[in-house]
C-alpha cells in the first residue's frame, strides 16, 4: 500500500505552548514599558499574535485565553493611564476587537477542523473499505507502476504490503510470455485507445510464484486537464471458479463425446416433439442423418409411417410420462431409411427446470432386433432339441446344482415307471432306493465339483422293480453368465450285453479249453488259405512233434505244399480239388509229410472245407 508523505516541519503541543507562552509575556512586557514611558497606542497591535494563534489552535478554550489577555491589557491601561479617559475608552474598543477577532478566528478554525476531521473520516472509510474489500484495488500510474495496491490484494498476490508501491506492474506479476502483449495493450490505452467495455479475464503470477486468474474491471484516471494519468482496476480472484468452470466445461465437453459415441440411440427432444439431440447411433441405427433430424418433429412420421401405428405409439407415450414422467422398456417398432423394420427398447424421462416444469425429454433405445431374431432362433432351437430330446430311443434326464429334476423325456418317465409331471422337482431319494440313490447323488456332487463330462457304470431299478445294469452319460450345463447351471444326463441299458459279455467269456474259456487240449494231444490241427501251395493262417502248438515250430508256418517261410513227399503231393491235391468241387466239405486223406530233420512220418488228415456266404471256399481246415 502507498501512504502520503509527512510534512518536512511539525508543530508539536509543546512547541505551541511554549510559542503561545513567550509571545504573551512579551506583550505584556512590551505594554508595561510602553505605558511606563508614557506610549499608549502603538504596542497594541502586538496582541493579535499571541490572540490569533490562541484562537487558531486552541478554538474557544483559546478564545477564552486571549479574552484574558485583552482584560490584562485593559486593566494596565486602566492602572496607568486612569485619568485619561480617552486612552481608556481606547482600550476598550480594542479589548472588544481583540475579543471579537479571536472568537470569529476560534470560529473559523473550529469548522476547519470538523472539515478536516470529516475528511479523515472519510479518509478512513475509503480505506477501511478498500482495505476490507474482497478483492483487489490496483493503481497504476501512466508508466505502469504500482501506486497503490490494497491488502486483500497483497493477499491474493501473495505479496508483502510493504515496498510494493513503485514496482512494475507487468515485470512484477504477468507471466513472461505475455509481458509484451500486456505491456504493448497498456500503452495502447495510456495513449487513447477504448478501454475493454466488459470484464477481462488473464493470468497473474504472485509473490510464490503460483498462478491465479483475476477478472479485471478497469476505469481510467483523469487529470483536471483531461489527460490520463493511470487506471484503476478491480480485480476479481476467480481461479476456483475458472477451475470449476473448466472442469464443467470438460465434464460438458465428455458428456456431450458420450452421448454423440455411445452405441446406444439417445436422442433429446422438446415437448412438442422437436429434436433437439440426436446421437451417432441413432443415427447409425435409424439411418436419418443427424443433419436432417435436429430442429425439425418430422423424424416421427418417417419412423412411424403407419398413421395408426405412429397414434397408438405416440398416444402411449404420452399417457405413461405424463402420470410420472418415466418411460421404462417401452417396445417399438420403426422403419428404417434404408426400408429395414428394427425393434427398440425405450427408456424416457423429462427433464425438469428450477421451478418442476418438463422442458424436454431425454429418449434412450436399445435396438434389440438381433436380440429379438436371436430369441426366437433361440426359441426353435429350443423347440427342436425338446422334440428331438423327447424322440431319443435313449432316457435323458435334467437337474439344477441342487439335484431336483427339471425335466426328462418319455423314455425316462415310461423306465422309471412316472410320469414327468411326478419326476419334475423330486431328487434321487424320491424316485430310488436308498443304496442307488446314495451312488447317484455322489456322482452329481463330484460333477459339480469338478464340471466336466462324467461316465460310469452302476444300476437302475425298472418299473417292473427289476435291477438293470446301465452306464451313465453327464456333462455339466451353464448359464448365459458363465455360471453352473446344472447337468444333462442319460444312461445306456447294458443288461443285455453283459449277459452277451458272459457268454462270450464262457465261449472263450471253453475253446481255450479245447485248444489246451488240442496242443497237448498228439493230432496237429492246420488252417490253411484256399491259395496256391495252401499257406498256413493257424497251426497248433504241437506241431514241434514234427521239428517245426508255429512260427515256422506263420511268417510263411514253410509252405504246407513243401511238407508233404513228392510222391503223393499230387494225389492230395487231385482229391482236395474233387472234394471241393462235389461240394464235399469233410473228407480224410492219407500221406506221407517230412518233419524238419528230414524225417518222413505217415499222417491221418481230417479236413474240413470253409466257405464264404456265397459258396466260394476260403479256408482249411485240418
Amino acid at each position: 500500500m502507498t501512504h502520503a508523505q509527512k510534512p518536512l516541519f511539525v508543530m508539536t503541543e509543546r512547541l505551541w505552548q511554549v510559542t503561545i507562552l513567550i509571545l504573551a509575556a512579551g506583550v505584556l512586557f512590551i505594554t508595561f514599558w510602553c505605558l511606563m514611558h508614557g506610549i499608549t497606542t502603538i504596542f497594541m497591535h502586538l496582541y493579535y499574535f499571541p490572540i490569533v494563534l490562541l484562537a487558531y489552535h486552541y478554538r474557544w478554550r483559546g478564545c477564552w485565553i486571549a479574552t484574558v489577555l485583552a482584560l490584562a491589557y485593559v486593566g494596565l491601561v486602566v492602572l496607568f493611564e486612569p485619568t485619561k479617559p480617552d486612552v481608556v475608552l481606547g482600550a476598550l474598543y480594542r479589548f472588544l476587537v481583540f475579543v471579537g477577532i479571536a472568537a470569529i478566528i476560534a470560529y473559523l478554525s473550529e469548522q476547519l477542523v470538523r472539515a478536516e476531521r470529516a475528511g479523515q473520516e472519510s479518509t478512513q472509510l475509503k480505506e477501511q473499505y478498500i482495505s476490507l474489500a474482497p478483492a483487489i484495488i490496483l493503481v497504476l500510474d501512466h508508466n505502469g507502476t504500482i501506486t497503490y495496491l490494497n491488502d486483500k490484494g497483497c493477499k491474493i498476490l501473495e505479496c508483502p504490503t510493504v515496498g510494493i508501491a513503485g514496482r512494475d506492474w507487468v515485470n512484477t506479476f504477468i507471466k513472461e510470455d505475455e509481458r509484451d502483449y500486456v505491456r504493448s495493450l497498456f500503452i495502447g490505452i495510456m495513449s487513447g485507445d477504448p478501454v475493454p467495455d466488459r470484464m477481462v479475464e488473464g493470468a497473474v503470477v504472485t509473490g510464490n510464484g503460483n498462478t491465479r486468474y483475476i477478472r479485471w474491471n478497469i476505469t481510467l484516471l483523469k487529470g483536471r486537464d483531461g489527460t490520463i494519468t493511470g487506471v484503476l482496476s478491480y480485480g476479481e480472484d476467480i481461479t476456483e471458479e475458472k477451475a470449476a468452470r473448466d472442469s464443467l466445461k470438460t465434464l460438458q465437453q465428455f458428456q456431450e463425446n458420450v452421448i454423440a459415441n455411445a452405441n446406444i440411440w439417445i436422442s433429446v427432444l422438446a415437448p412438442n416433439g422437436t429434436i433437439l439431440v440426436w446421437n451417432n447411433a441413432a443415427e447409425a441405427i435409424s439411418g436419418y442423418k443427424n443433419t436432417d433430424v435436429v430442429g425439425k418433429n418430422t423424424v416421427w412420421k418417417q419412423l412411424y409411417p403407419d398413421t395408426h401405428y405412429r397414434k397408438k405409439v405416440t398416444g402411449e407415450i404420452r399417457r405413461i410420462i405424463g402420470q410420472d414422467t418415466i418411460l421404462e422398456n417401452f417396445e417399438t417398432e420403426i422403419r428404417c431409411e434404408d426400408l429395414t423394420t428394427k425393434t427398440i427398447v425405450w427408456n424416457t424421462r423429462g427433464l425438469r427446470d428450477d421451478q418442476g416444469i418438463v422442458t424436454s425429454y431425454i429418449a434412450i433405445g436399445r435396438d434389440v432386433t438381433a436380440q429379438k431374431a436371436a430369441e426366437s432362433r433361440a426359441g426353435e432351437s429350443s423347440r427342436f432339441l425338446g422334440a428331438m430330446i423327447d424322440t431319443l430311443p435313449v432316457p435323458v434326464f435334467f437337474k439344477d446344482t441342487n439335484g431336483k429334476y427339471l425335466g426328462c423325456n418319455p423314455p425316462f418317465s415310461k423306465y422309471l415307471g412316472m410320469t414327468r409331471e411326478e419326476i419334475v422337482g423330486k431328487n434321487v431319494y424320491d424316485l430310488s432306493p436308498k443304496d442307488l440313490a446314495d451312488t447317484y447323488a455322489a456322482a452329481d456332487q463330484q460333477l459339480f465339483a469338478n464340471p466336466v463330462p462324467q461316465r460310469y457304470e452302476t444300476q437302475v431299478q425298472y418299473a417292473d422293480g427289476s435291477l438293470h445294469d446301465v452306464i451313465f452319460y453327464k456333462a455339466p450345463f451353464f448359464h448365459n453368465d458363465g455360471t453352473l447351471g446344472g447337468l444333462i444326463g442319460t444312461f445306456l441299458d447294458i443288461t443285455d450285453r453283459k449277459a452277451n459279455e458272459e457268454r462270450i467269456n464262457a465261449l472263450l474259456k471253453e475253446k481255450e479249453e479245447q485248444l489246451r487240449i488240442i496242443n497237448t494231444s498228439p493230432a496237429v490241427a492246420f488252417l490253411w488259405k484256399a491259395e496256391e501251395h495252401w499257406p498256413v493262417e493257424a497251426v497248433s502248438k504241437n506241431i514241434t512233434q514234427f521239428g517245426y515250430t508255429p512260427e515256422d508256418f506263420l511268417s510263411g517261410t514253410v509252405p504246407f505244399s513243401s511238407l508233404i513227399h513228392p510222391d503223393d503231393l499230387d494225389r492230395v491235391g487231385t482229391e482236395v480239388e474233387s472234394s471241393s468241387s462235389n461240394h464235399i466239405d469233410d473228407f480224410m486223406q492219407e500221406y506221407r509229410i517230412f518233419g524238419k530233420n528230414h524225417d518222413l512220418f505217415w499222417i491221418l488228415d481230417y479236413t474240413h472245407i470253409r466257405r464264404d456266404p456265397s459258396g466260394t471256399i476260403t479256408h482249411y481246415e485240418g
